[in-house]
Parts: C-alpha cells; structure tokens; sequence
C-alpha cells in the first residue's frame, strides 16, 4: 500500500484512491477488512502513509511503518469480526453460509 501511494499517480485523492484500491483486492481474495476505519481515520491515514514512506537524501533512511501496520491490522480484525457476526446473523435466519451471503 505504501509503495502504491509513493507512485502519487493523480494531482488529489491518492490517498483515497490507493486505498480503495488495496480494500478492494483484499476482498477479491476473500478476506474482509473494515474500510470505514480507514475513512473515518483518513488524516491518521495520509500520515501512516507519510511515515512508511519517509526515506531523505538527506537525513536517509527515516521510514516508520509501525503506523501504516498498526491500522491495517485494525482494518483487518474488525473485518474479521465483522464478517463472524454476519455469518451468525445468517445461520440464526437458517440460510447457507457463503461467500455471497457474508
């Protein structure tokens, strides 16, 4: 995601954009991750991207991506949370359990 938003490829919305984008193929591979936390954290986010990718010609090596992981994990278990209660809610209505439904 970092590398992603590095490459800066639009005047605005990067952020958004790379973002979407990383939530999107996470999902494709069947994986569930609570994007609205990276919405409702947008500035913490811009900033988590800043520091994983903070490498100066002049003061070098500087990149911090303890921020950037620590909200992706987050995204990460919240989906994972998520995605249990709907399985649950489905069960309790007695419909089957798959990947659509959820």
């Amino acid at each position: 995601m970092a590398k992603l938003w590095k490459v800066h490829p639009y005047r605005e919305e990067n952020t958004r954009t790379i973002v979407t984008f990383c939530c999107m193929f996470i999902e494709a591979q069947g994986i569930y991750i609570e994007s609205d936390l990276f919405k409702d954290n947008a500035s913490y986010m811009r900033s988590a991207l800043v520091a994983a990718n903070a490498i100066f010609h002049d003061l070098g090596d500087l990149r911090k991506p303890y921020y950037l992981y620590r909200i992706v994990q987050d995204a990460l278990e919240q989906g994972k949370e998520m995605s249990s209660r709907v399985e649950n809610y489905i069960r309790k209505a007695e419909l089957p359990v798959t990947r659509e439904n959820i």
